[in-house]
């Protein structure tokens, strides 16, 4: 049976990455596979520690973790897509707000993806935090 990757999509402002979690799914086609990502995320939303981060210290990075609450394990996620949204008007609308598609942001290398989150929160972080947290805003699957 073919193995998917459990993958989420992390946003904050106008930078999105889409994170592997370090979980896989095996099913016999996509479609089992996305049923079984609900459950999935079900899971992880009640016993894991999902984050992703911007970090300011030591030195600008990324921090993503995905830790098992029971065992304390880290299934180590890595960062396997960075994005920066390009398109600012959506003609597109869902409760009064825009709608934005993958058509809107532009894939980007993670030095390219730092280097522009630096610089646009360079003088937020020095003055006010040492981190800020990317929110999870869909899940997905890839097959590997």
């Amino acid at each position: 049976m073919p193995k998917y990757k459990f993958v989420y999509t992390v946003s904050n402002g106008i930078y999105q990455m889409d994170v592997f979690t370090g979980l896989y799914i095996i099913a016999k086609n996509k479609k089992e596979a996305l049923n079984a990502a609900e459950r999935v995320d079900m899971i992880v939303s009640s016993n894991y520690d999902f984050q992703v981060s911007f970090e300011f210290i030591p030195k600008p990075h990324i921090d993503a973790k995905c830790i098992n609450l029971i065992n304390h394990r880290n299934c180590k996620p890595n960062i396997i897509k960075y994005q920066i949204q390009t398109n600012f008007k959506s003609s597109k609308r869902l409760m009064g707000f825009p709608v934005f598609s993958e058509d809107d942001f532009k894939n980007v290398s993670q030095k390219e993806f730092m280097d522009v989150l630096y610089n646009d929160y360079f003088t937020y972080m020095y003055n006010n935090k040492k981190h800020f947290a990317f929110e999870s805003i869909c899940y997905g699957i890839l097959k590997v």
